[in-house]
C-alpha cells in the first residue's frame, strides 16, 4: 500500500497537474502576499511541515503548501501585482521541488527495503 501511495504521489508531483483559476483544486488563497500577515501565514505553513513526521504525509503537506502558493500567485496576477506573482511562483516551485525530493527519498527507501527482503 505504501508503495502504491508513494508511486501515485510521485506521479502527481512529477506531472504537476494544476488548474489555472483562482481556486485550484479547492485550495483557497487565504492570506495573500500583499497582506501584512503573510509572513505569519508562511511561518505557520513551515511549522506544519516541520511537525509532520511521516514522510508520505510530509510530502502531501508540502505539496498542499505549494498549491496554496500557486493560488496566491493567481490572485496577485489578477490584481496586477507582477513582482509578487514572480516571488510567489518561485516559492511554489521550491515547495514542489521539496515535495518531489521527499517522494523520491520514500521511493528510494522502499526500493532498498525490497532489496534487503530479497536477500
Amino acid at each position: 500500500m505504501k508503495k502504491y501511495l508513494a508511486f501515485s504521489t510521485a506521479l502527481l508531483l512529477m506531472f504537476n497537474i494544476t488548474i489555472a483559476k483562482a481556486d485550484v483544486q479547492g485550495v483557497d488563497a487565504g492570506i495573500t502576499p500583499d497582506s501584512i500577515l503573510y509572513p505569519v501565514d508562511k511561518l505557520i505553513d513551515e511549522v506544519k511541515i516541520s511537525l509532520t513526521f511521516d514522510e508520505e504525509k510530509k510530502a502531501e503537506v508540502t505539496a498542499d503548501v505549494a498549491e496554496e502558493r500557486l493560488v496566491e500567485a493567481q490572485v496577485m496576477a489578477e490584481e496586477g501585482k507582477e513582482e509578487l506573482v514572480k516571488t510567489t511562483v518561485e516559492e511554489y516551485q521550491n515547495k514542489m521541488n521539496d515535495a518531489q525530493e521527499i517522494v523520491q527519498n520514500i521511493v528510494s527507501e522502499e526500493q532498498k527495503d525490497e532489496e534487503v527482503k530479497k536477500k
